[in-house]
Order: structure tokens, then sequence, then C-alpha cells
């Protein structure tokens, strides 16, 4: 109930106060028309649109390794049922807070030395955070590594949004975000799909407390094929597009 009441009052806040910005463009089709043109094929000749999709799905499919967390600390650090939760709960506080911190300083950064370069350094940073948690050989270094991969995290998140606002064809841009957004949307499932056999397989192969930390290592190594999709993007900001 209170939270309804919140989401009622932020919509009417967002109604009445917030300027929308420039106006769309004027109706000149169906409805219907309009409707399906948002799965139209000429999102294939934006190409930097559809790699930075790609960098969003890997980037934040590696976020997804937290799901894991509980697995990871109970399988490969031997920890009770009790203890493990209460690990996950300590370093999902400090990821949170490690990625909002670092959230505002990443976006300004970005406008000083491009969106790129500090993709990249969040990346590696994220990166090491990660490698740090597949190879910690006791959980209070595990959860020690999850404040750079957090700190990565944040840095990621407002500099790739300032990078989506630039590439993006501006006379539709609500409809290039909700393409882009969908790449946030399948992060999740996508992980889940490589590293659950890949976690399974090494396990399986090597010994049972090794499976949850290769796909932590797999989360890192989604990492590294995000940066490598974004070398593929253009950076530089987009004239006023037609729809």
């Amino acid at each position: 109930m209170a939270l309804g009441v919140v989401e009622l009052v932020t919509m009417v806040v967002l109604v009445a106060t917030v300027d929308e910005g420039r106006r769309a463009p004027p109706r000149t089709r169906p409805w219907r028309a309009i409707a399906l043109s948002a799965w139209g094929r000429d999102i294939l000749q934006q190409r930097d649109v559809l790699w930075l999709l790609l960098v969003r799905l890997l980037f934040l499919g590696a976020y997804n390794a937290t799901l894991i967390a509980v697995g990871y600390f109970r399988r490969s650090h031997g920890l009770s049922d009790t203890d493990a939760d209460a690990t996950v709960f300590v370093a999902t506080a400090i990821v949170g807070v490690s990625t909002a911190l670092a959230a505002i300083p990443g976006g300004r950064l970005s406008d000083r030395f491009g969106r790129r370069p500090v993709i990249w350094v969040a990346g590696l940073v994220a990166g090491i955070g990660l490698l740090g948690v597949a190879i910690a050989p006791t959980p209070a270094l595990a959860v020690a590594a999850w404040v750079p991969f957090g700190i990565g995290m944040g840095i990621f998140l407002s500099a790739d949004w300032a990078l989506m606002a630039d590439v993006i064809p501006k006379a539709t841009a609500g409809r290039y975000m909700g393409i882009l957004n969908a790449g946030t949307a399948m992060a999740g499932p996508v992980f889940i799909i490589v590293a659950g056999p890949v976690q399974d397989l090494v396990a399986a192969a090597v010994s049972d407390p090794a499976g949850p930390r290769a796909a932590m290592a797999v989360a890192a190594g989604f990492i590294g094929l995000s940066a490598l999709a974004l070398t593929r993007v253009d950076p530089r900001r987009r004239e006023e597009a037609a729809p």
C-alpha cells in the first residue's frame, strides 16, 4: 500500500513539473503503423546502437554474478546456509553503496575524458573485482573484492547512459532507449544461460567448490567482451535524425 502511494505521488509530480523538452515528430501514420514501427528493421542501419546494445547486455550481465553469490559462499567457502545468507547481505549492501557513490563522479569523468575511456576504466575496475571474488581464499577477501566491482558498475552506469544519449537518433530517442534497455532485461538470463553450464561442468570436472568460482570468472569474461564490443561504437554525438 505504502509503495503504491509513493509511486502515485511520484507519477503526479513527474507529470505536473517535469518539462520533457523537444516535441515528438508529428503523427503522419496510423497508430497501428506507429506501433509496429518500434520493431522496424531500420534499427539494423544504426550499427553503433546495436554494438552499444551488446555492450550493455554483456556488462550488465556480469552484474548478475550477485545472483549466484549465495551458492558461491556456500560451495566455494563452505559456509552454512545462515552464514552464507548473512555474508551475501553484506556483500550486496557493499555493491549497492559503492555503485551509488561511484555513479556521480563517473558521469563527470566521462564529460571530461570521454565516454569510452571511462567505460573501459570501469570495466577494468569491475573485472578486477570479479576476478578477486573468483580466486579469494577467504570469505572476508571475497567480500572486499565486491568493492571495486561495485565501483566499476557505478562508473559504467553513468558513463554508459551518457553514451546512449550521444549515439541514439534524437528524433526517436524514446524508441531507441527502449531497444537499448532490452539489453538490460536480457542481461540476467543470458548470463545464467552461459555461466550456469560452465559452473556445472567445472564442478563435475574439477571440484564442486571450483564451479561457482568459474562462474565468477565467466562474469569477468563478460566484461572483457563488453570492452571489445565498445571499440565498435562511434562515441561522437549524433545530429537530429529523422524518424
